[in-house]
């Protein structure tokens, strides 16, 4: 347990059930009981389902859903989270779950966050226009343990936009529905309904970044012993074992405190002093 955390209220924004992978780690960690937010609605900073465009990056907008539920569920803390579906860092051509993870103490004004980043999301989408392509779609994005959403026309003016399709009947009435509004020509779009609680492979990446969280609040600021002493930021050059060039890979990391903003610079977390050959240019050109 962190007493900085034990006994304080703390709300979660959310309307998507994220309770279920980030609660029992709060518990058990940090003593907080968490209670899910009411009167909010986090949609209206952007949907995965394109009826609502995100206007700022994932942070901003995890930090916009927690002022949200501030407002009419007062408590001393507040948590949320916010995903995003891109091509990965270093993989380009494969798509990655980047999910943020996002926390505000209402009474001290410190903010704390954790990013985890996963290959392994369920973010696919098709085209189709007979039952047949559908369906043979939705088996191959792993329907039924993953939930759908079927569109028609485009973002500014759905003619069918369905989410949440988590049985065969769902699907194929939502099917039939979405071929009789077709035009000749014209596609239906089938695709992964990212919500997490349609979506148990992002609800296991987002219990991810909430353990990340929460490593990063056992470490307490050295000047003022605050949690949250966490990386903000790495320095590349970790030296070739075998011939000492400085390497792409990363040497040292920053750390910084987010309420007096003590810095340190510090080695890496695992203790690597030196980079096997394979990542050297010199050695591997």
């Amino acid at each position: 347990m962190v007493p900085f955390f034990t006994h304080r209220s703390i709300v979660l924004a959310s309307m998507h059930q994220k309770e279920l992978a980030m609660a029992p780690l709060l518990e058990k960690a940090l003593g907080l009981q968490l209670n899910v937010a009411v009167n909010i609605d986090t949609d209206r900073f952007g949907a995965f389902s394109g009826e609502t465009e995100r206007r700022d990056d994932p942070l901003e907008t995890a930090r916009k859903k927690a002022m949200a539920a501030l407002e009419t569920n007062p408590a001393e803390l507040v948590i949320s989270s916010e995903g995003s579906f891109q091509p990965h860092h270093d993989y380009f051509f494969t798509t990655a779950d980047y999910e943020i993870v996002y926390l505000f103490d209402a009474v001290h004004r410190v903010e704390w966050h954790a990013q985890y980043v996963s290959l392994d999301c369920r973010a696919r989408s098709g085209t189709f226009s007979t039952v047949k392509e559908g369906e043979e779609l939705a088996f191959s994005m792993d329907f039924p343990s993953h939930g759908l959403v079927v569109k028609v026309g485009k973002a500014a003016d759905y003619s069918l936009l369905q989410k949440g399709i988590l049985s065969e009947k769902a699907l194929r009435q939502t099917l039939d529905e979405a071929i009789a509004l077709l035009h000749p020509g014209e596609k239906a779009v089938i695709e992964n309904d990212l919500r997490a609680h349609c979506n148990p492979t992002r609800m296991r990446q987002i219990g991810h970044a909430t353990s990340l969280l929460i490593e990063q609040l056992m470490h307490h600021c050295p000047a003022c012993s605050t949690p949250g002493f966490g990386i903000v930021g790495k320095t590349k050059g970790l030296p070739c074992g075998l011939c000492g060039t400085p390497t792409q890979l990363v040497a040292r990391q920053i750390y910084r405190c987010q309420f007096c903003q003590h810095e340190e610079e510090g080695g890496r977390k695992d203790g690597l002093k030196s980079a096997d050959p394979q990542f050297c240019d010199n050695c591997n050109p």
